[in-house]
């Protein structure tokens, strides 16, 4: 039996300490009160000059709350019109699991540390919008990066 090239390979307990820890994150998707001004804020002279209604947007609204310095600290995402996030506590948590996947040194060959990130916030908020998955994350992380993951030839002139 050949095995794929591109595939990942992870120890089962290894597996089984991510999966465990990809689950405890879902206790810490929080709904979001969705506040566009604070009372103190700064009143700004920009008036939006177009309306983006639902027929605008394709596909799920996600987002990312950043600090002064630029670096993503919460994560966001819409479901049945309220906004939910993974805050300040759970995104640390988010990054500290990305962070122990990809100390894998088969993954950290294959994958990036943001690719990760995105995918746990992926798998997290697909099992907390459908209320359960058949598949666990690491399951469902083999399966999204054998479909990413391709051979590329790269000419250099």
């Amino acid at each position: 039996m050949a095995t794929n090239i591109m595939s990942i390979s992870i120890h089962p307990s290894a597996r089984k300490s991510f999966d465990e820890k990809a689950s405890g994150l879902l206790s810490l998707i929080k709904e979001s009160r969705n506040q566009l001004s604070t009372p103190n804020s700064f009143p700004s002279e920009i008036l939006p000059t177009a309306n983006i209604t639902q027929k605008d947007i394709a596909g799920d609204l996600e987002g990312f709350c950043k600090d002064l310095q630029g670096n993503t600290i919460a994560r966001i995402f819409h479901f049945n019109g309220k906004r939910y996030e993974l805050d300040f506590e759970g995104y640390k948590f988010l990054k500290a699991l990305a962070d122990r996947i990809y100390d894998i040194w088969d993954i950290k060959q294959k994958l990036s540390i943001s690719y990760i990130e995105d995918k746990i916030f992926s798998w997290i908020k697909d099992v907390f919008i459908l209320g359960g998955t058949q598949n666990s994350f690491c399951e469902f992380l083999i399966y999204v990066s054998e479909r990413d993951i391709k051979f590329t030839t790269v000419w250099i002139p």
